[in-house]
This record gives C-alpha cells, structure tokens and sequence, in this order.
C-alpha cells in the first residue's frame, strides 16, 4: 500500500486506483543506500514511481482517473467524458510536440539532478543520468559523482539540470567542475509560491520542461 494510504482505517470508504496500470514501468537500477543502523541496505529493484513526467504515460493515468470517477459516480458520467476528452486532446497535442521536437534534437544525453525523469527519456528517445537516485534526499556516492564529470567532459555536455524544490547543491557542484550550466527540468511534484500565482500547471511546466530540453540539446 502507499505510503499517504497507511494511516487510513480499516473500514476507509477511499478507495486507491492503480493509475499506471498498463504502463511499462521502469525499474531502477541506481544503488539506493540507507544508513539503518550502522548496516548499509541495498535494492536495486525499485519501481521508478514518476510515470506522470511522461505525457505519453499522463494520457493513460488520466484515462484511469476518467473510468474511476464514472464507477463511482455513474450519474455524472457525461461531465467526467466530457472534461476528460478536453484533457485527452491536450495531453495528446504536448505528447506529439514532445515527439517531434525532440526527435530533432542533435544531442539526446541528459543529467538530471535525480531519477524522476526516466519515463519522459524512454518516451521521447532520451537517455537520463542521474546525480542521486529515486529519493531526491540521497547522496550520491563519490565514485558516480567521478563517472558523471567524465561523462559530461567527454560528451560535451553544456547544461545540467535540477530541480526548484529541492537543493540545487550537486547539481551546481558538478556544473561548476565541467564548466557546464544549470537548467530547471521540472519532475512536476509541486509548485513554488511564484508558480503558484502565475497560475502555472501541469500543462505550462511541461512546456517549460520541452523548451528547456531543446536548449540544451541543441
């Protein structure tokens, strides 16, 4: 069960949806590390959880959301068609403009501040290199922080991404050692205070992510 549904009683009429179901979902190899004791825990089998980054996989969770809404509330199932048809041809109108636009692009290696955007990288013809894991809080061991300043040095690379909620620190450390420079990629977790009143959503981050992606693609 997730997390935000454990402290839920036993008799909850809340129901969970599986949103991703029917997306392949990607399994991390990254080696997650948790200090628990002295012991150090290895896995690296976690199930990337950031299917929502890709509006390739966004037209099937909201396809999910559609058919849910219509179980449970069967009466209002013209008005749940309805908007959903509305956010179907958005998501499939970003979705062709993510593919066409990236397949353009003379570069395809991107580094990321952490694993959140494997999705949008298998969609849309990327490879992602992460500084952290799937946790944004991990700390990256010395010898992947070595192989990520090659890689940038010998690739070329001009731009390293990270993200506005959480630290930038890494991110700007290996910018600083490459001579490279950072840019926001959004894993559209949230909204800080100024996108907040700009009225940004889903929609208006991820056009901001493409364009973003094509700069430093370029």
């Amino acid at each position: 069960m997730p997390g935000f549904l454990k402290g839920l009683n036993r008799d909850t009429k809340v129901k969970a949806i599986e949103v991703s179901q029917g997306i392949q979902l990607i399994e991390s190899d990254h080696d997650e590390r948790e200090e628990n004791g002295g012991l150090s825990l290895n896995d690296n089998h976690h199930i990337d959880p950031h299917t929502w980054v890709s509006p390739k996989s966004a037209i099937v969770m909201a396809e999910h959301i559609r058919d849910s809404l219509i179980e449970t509330d069967p009466t209002h199932q013209s008005g749940y068609e309805e908007r959903y048809a509305a956010i179907q041809k958005k998501l499939t109108d970003l979705d062709q403009k993510f593919s066409s636009q990236l397949s353009a692009v003379p570069h395809h290696k991107v580094v990321v501040s952490h694993q959140a955007f494997g999705y949008l990288c298998r969609d849309y013809g990327l490879e992602q290199h992460a500084i952290m894991g799937l946790s944004p809080d991990a700390e990256p061991r010395a010898k992947d922080l070595v192989q990520l300043t090659n890689l940038v040095k010998q690739e070329g690379i001009h731009y390293i991404f990270f993200e506005e909620l959480v630290s930038d620190r890494l991110a700007k450390t290996l910018a600083s050692e490459t001579g490279a420079k950072v840019i926001v990629l959004n894993p559209v977790e949230g909204l800080t205070k100024q996108q907040e009143q700009n009225g940004d959503n889903y929609f208006t981050l991820m056009e901001k992510n493409l364009q973003n992606l094509i700069l430093a693609l370029q």
